[in-house]
């Protein structure tokens, strides 16, 4: 019997390893990243109104942008370099189709399945200093992105946790 014959005849049991398989590879996944990444701060998220050149913490999770004081408020994505120095490494905002339908969310407001698509692909960022932000397809893409940003030292970032 082929390996075609054998799958098709125990397809139920494919179907499972298969599941059993994607649930373990995100799992691993996921540990990785929070290793690499620490959880999120316990005491709030960090902002920015001025391109990351300083940045302050909120004790919830803001739809971003939002008004501060008068500026737009962004995501600061905070960590420390190999030699001890915490800056922003990048900002992060959504496009206002996407904050629309976050503010929805957060009001426990029902979505269709085209707005969670909106959502999801709603997410830009940015290095301090540069004018464009960068739209991603999807998260993946944006973490690649994310995966690829070094300190002035030229090592990997340590985000606090």
């Amino acid at each position: 019997m082929s390996i075609r014959e054998s799958l098709a005849k125990h397809q139920k049991a494919v179907a499972i390893i298969s599941a059993i398989m994607v649930v373990g590879i995100a799992a691993l996944l996921a540990l990785q990243l929070k290793s690499a990444f620490g959880s999120l701060p316990a005491d709030g998220y960090f902002y920015s109104v001025d391109d990351g050149k300083t940045y302050f913490r909120m004790p919830e999770a803001q739809v971003t942008p939002f008004d501060f004081n008068g500026k737009a408020a962004v995501r600061a994505f905070v960590a420390t370099q190999g030699d001890g120095v915490t800056k922003v490494f990048y900002l992060e905002r959504l496009r206002p189709d996407a904050r629309a339908v976050a503010v929805k969310l957060y009001a426990k407001q029902p979505t269709t399945d085209a707005e969670m698509e909106i959502l999801s692909r709603g997410p830009e960022c940015k290095l301090p200093g540069e004018t464009a932000w960068r739209s991603f397809a999807d998260g993946t893409a944006k973490m690649a992105w994310i995966l690829t940003l070094k300190g002035d030292d030229g090592k990997v970032p340590v985000y606090p946790s």
